[in-house]
């Protein structure tokens, strides 16, 4: 009995064991790239029509920390003739890269480079978007999915965070031109972004602070 009772304590602690290096595989880089990965296999085996409804978009979404961005205080000690104090953009981790991209796809604005300025240009020009969507943001996610200001918003809360105030400026702007400007005109229902102003006020506020150097 005794010896059957070491063996199951020995099971357990195996077991809790395998649970913790489990857990602790699922929040590293490469067990949320798998786990990233597997959710994008199970998008792209759905029909194109079911696609936009799928819970899938949550579980995408619950891959990123949602961190919150938090401006430095306006009008410091040191600060001169009521200058606000310049703050040197943090360097983009790998985390930070690997959440913007995400984010950047899952609400139609996929590019390369460091602005999206000349992809909505181009994009306002040719009504076509870039991402987990079709090129003309009627299915899957894209900029018409009820979460993507919100995916943008994260976005946003990044990127301010590693690049200073002029670009991120622009990128809020950007918010506006796929939200509002791109979904009024290019888009399937020709309407605003229906969650446009959940956070429109937030990302306005941000970029009429000094958020930058």
């Amino acid at each position: 009995m005794g010896k059957l009772s070491k063996n199951i304590k020995r099971t357990a602690a195996a077991a809790a064991v395998l649970l913790i290096a489990a857990d602790l595989f699922l929040v590293s880089s490469p067990g949320l790239n798998w786990r990233k990965n597997r959710i994008l296999r199970a998008y792209d085996e759905l029909p194109e029509r079911e696609r936009r409804g799928s819970e899938l978009a949550n579980d995408f979404l619950a891959l990123g920390s949602s961190r919150e961005f938090r401006p430095e205080p306006e009008n410091p000690w040191f600060a001169k003739f009521g200058e606000r104090r310049a703050r040197i953009p943090d360097e983009p981790s790998e985390t930070d890269r690997r959440e913007t991209e995400m984010y950047k796809a899952f609400c139609g604005y996929a590019f390369d480079g460091a602005i999206g300025e000349q992809y909505m240009l181009k994009a306002l020009q040719t009504g076509t978007v870039d991402g987990l969507c079709s090129p003309d943001g009627a299915s899957g996610w894209g900029p018409l999915h009820p979460r993507a200001p919100e995916s943008y918003y994260r976005y946003i809360q990044i990127f301010a965070r590693t690049h200073s105030t002029q670009m991120t400026r622009i990128e809020i702007s950007n918010y506006f031109r796929l939200f509002f400007t791109w979904c009024l005109k290019c888009g399937p229902n020709h309407a605003v972004h229906p969650n446009f102003m959940k956070y429109w006020p937030r990302l306005r506020d941000m970029q009429e602070r000094s958020i930058g150097p």
